[in-house]
């Protein structure tokens, strides 16, 4: 996940306002298996991390093809 994030991180956290910045963080706090299945829909996005963020983290890894 360090791979996948970190190359997130380098294209959008200049961007990313105080807000999703913090849920973000937030995001990371989480084990990564956990964090693997929210962005391949094998569970549900967590509350409080935001859609918006979802989605933008969806497009860039899409940009990618991960995960």
């Amino acid at each position: 996940m360090d791979l996948v994030l970190g190359k997130f991180a380098d294209r959008h956290l200049a961007a990313l306002d105080r807000d999703q910045l913090d849920r973000y963080g937030r995001l990371l706090e989480n084990n990564d298996p956990d964090i693997y299945d929210w962005l391949t829909g094998r569970a549900l996005w967590p509350a409080g991390i935001g859609e918006d963020l979802r989605r933008l983290l969806m497009a860039s890894l899409a940009k990618d093809g991960n995960p």
